[in-house]
């Protein structure tokens, strides 16, 4: 069973050779990066503070934007896109005619798609990274080498904030799946992380409610106040996180019946 999930999440790596999604990620990694980039390039006067770490300010300023502007985009392209693959080569029937559990190939697209964010992530912080070394050659005035990037406390926003993502990614895999239509769950995801952005925006407790909210509210990114959300520690995750999960779970086992429902004949 278990070599058997293992084939069927090869199978899904090779599937994303001559396809955009890599480049997606890659894209979504460094994107962050090159805006940061230039704008500490151009503006190196007022971005000086001698008062503190500058990879905290640095590191500090992208994750807020990654966060806020990137991770959901990313995640509807990323889901809507390897969905894709089976519905644009018709290759449900074929999968399905495997001697496989439904589960395998269900799980381990799934899967992927986690993968495919963390390594995303993870593109964003080396790239980040780079830039500080970069800059540190035109403008030495910033002091990145006098001090050390926090990287166990970017790796605890980044995890929380993949927490945060369950419920997005759960509700986008079932919608996906829904519809071979490509620009449908595309447009529906875009919508909703526009109406998530709008409404953690407003400062309203409702966002703890909507799952397009989480990304934005799960910690304080300084991108804008979220004061009014009731945003509570249960221990290592807070409840929106929690909440998050809870929407994954449930929007997961919605697509497993659909998909054990589902007539390729």
């Amino acid at each position: 069973m278990i070599r058997n999930f293992i084939n069927s999440l090869i199978a899904e790596l090779m599937k994303l050779k001559h396809t955009v999604i890599p480049w997606l990620v890659l894209l979504a990694g460094f994107i962050v990066a090159v805006f940061f980039f230039l704008d500490y390039n151009f503006g190196a006067i007022w971005q000086v503070n001698f008062e503190e770490n500058p990879w905290d300010r640095l590191y500090g300023l992208s994750r807020g934007l990654f966060c806020t502007f990137i991770a959901t985009p990313l995640l509807v392209l990323i889901v809507t896109s390897l969905v894709q693959l089976e519905h644009r080569s018709s290759a449900w029937k074929n999968l399905y005619a495997l001697p496989l559990a439904k589960g395998d190939f269900h799980f381990s697209k799934l899967l992927m798609c986690f993968i495919l964010f963390i390594l995303s992530m993870l593109i964003y912080v080396l790239a980040i990274y780079i830039d500080a070394k970069i800059l540190n050659w035109n403008h030495p005035e910033y002091e990145f080498n006098f001090f050390k990037p926090d990287f166990k406390e970017n790796f605890k926003v980044l995890s929380h904030l993949l927490v945060a993502c369950c419920g997005i990614i759960g509700f986008q895999y079932w919608l996906s799946l829904k519809f071979k239509n490509f620009i449908i769950p595309i447009g529906i995801g875009i919508t909703l992380f526009i109406v998530g952005l709008i409404v953690s925006i407003v400062n309203t407790k409702y966002a703890l409610y909507f799952p397009f909210c989480y990304p934005f509210i799960f910690t304080d990114l300084q991108m804008f106040s979220i004061s009014e959300v009731p945003v509570v520690s249960k221990g290592i995750l807070n409840n929106v996180e929690l909440f998050s999960l809870i929407y994954f779970s449930f929007f997961t086992a919605l697509s497993y019946f659909g998909a054990l429902r589902r007539n390729v004949s």
